[in-house]
């Protein structure tokens, strides 16, 4: 991804020098380690934009990260590291895995709450609880794959057994000074990770939006972000917003689930998130509206009865004489 030898002038960083990533990839069935480019900047921890040199900083037009950012121990400190390290109109550009689509399809998706925990501890390895997440619940079709297309149909299972993910943990702090164990730290879907840069922004934590999030039909979605947080006319509208996303999420679930099932999507596939929501939104006024019609109807009804529910309360003693004469017979 804009690689130098195809004329962009880009600054790789990576976590070792490429003689050491060719050796790490070289029996990797899917990597041309012949396209890994010489590394600028090895990154071995601290925050990200503290590994270029001053003069660099606050120059770059755009942070490209392709199954980066659900690796990053502390994703609020990779944004603030992108505000250092991008000019004002630089832009963040994500490829990140879709857990419907990918190996991370059995884990719950990650909250705004775990992200501001990780930041506020200041988190520079994954915690023990990510790190047995990670292990006990990769879950992979019968093939192996670790992402799939949407119409794969199937139940994938955990790839591993109980017992090495307890291994995983097994004396592991995720303290600063123990050695970096990786694995999926975070788990996203579109709607997911679109909620957590909004609240993120709208608690004045970080200063970008989403400016374009694309579903994809295998593994992943892709994400471009721009400076500035997402501003609402009013809090309604922003917890409207969240709402909806929060609507898109279970929306996204229950897709997943029909494919597991080897079901037909219960929602169409191809349509944007905007859309679905907005067709969501449609269904739920319709619902309210009919609602409110029978809801107004019985009190028509209710208050229309009232005078014969009266007289036939007046009229109790004549019915129990007539009830007593009826007896008689």
């Amino acid at each position: 991804m804009a690689a130098k030898a195809d004329g962009w002038a880009t600054t790789v960083l990576d976590h070792a020098p490429r003689d050491e990533l060719i050796a790490k990839y070289t029996h990797h069935p899917d990597v041309d380690v012949s396209r890994i480019e010489e590394v600028d900047i090895v990154w071995t921890g601290g925050p990200l934009h503290e590994a270029f040199p001053p003069a660099a900083q606050g120059r770059y037009r755009a942070l490209v990260a392709s199954h980066v950012i659900e690796h990053v121990p502390d994703v609020v400190a990779f944004f603030h590291s992108a505000e250092t390290l991008l000019r004002e109109d630089g832009v963040i550009a994500l490829a990140v895995p879709d857990k419907r689509l990918c190996f991370d399809c059995l884990r719950p998706t990650t909250t705004t709450g775990q992200i501001l925990s990780a930041s506020r501890a200041r988190r520079s390895r994954l915690t023990d609880a990510s790190l047995f997440d990670a292990v006990a619940y990769d879950a992979r079709p019968a093939n192996g794959a670790p992402g799939w297309a949407r119409e794969t149909a199937g139940g994938p299972a955990p790839a591993m057994a109980l017992e090495v993910a307890a291994a995983a943990i097994d004396g592991y702090t995720g303290l600063p000074d123990t050695p970096y164990v990786d694995a999926h730290a975070w788990v996203f879907t579109p709607a997911r990770f679109a909620l957590l840069v909004l609240e993120l922004g709208a608690l004045k934590i970080i200063d970008w939006r989403i400016e374009l999030i694309a579903e994809r039909q295998h593994t992943e979605f892709l994400v471009r972000l721009t400076r500035g947080r997402e501003h609402f006319p009013t809090a309604a509208a922003r917890e409207a917003k969240r709402t909806s996303l929060l609507h898109r999420m279970l929306l996204e679930i229950r897709e997943q689930t029909d494919w597991a099932a080897g079901m037909p999507a219960t929602s169409p596939r191809d349509a944007p998130l905007d859309a679905r929501l907005e067709t969501v939104n449609a269904r739920l006024e319709t619902m309210e509206a009919l609602l409110r019609e029978v809801a107004e109807t019985a009190i028509l009804n209710r208050k229309a009865l009232r005078p014969a529910r009266a007289l036939w309360r007046r009229m109790l003693p004549f019915r129990r004489v007539i009830a007593h004469v009826r007896g008689r017979h």
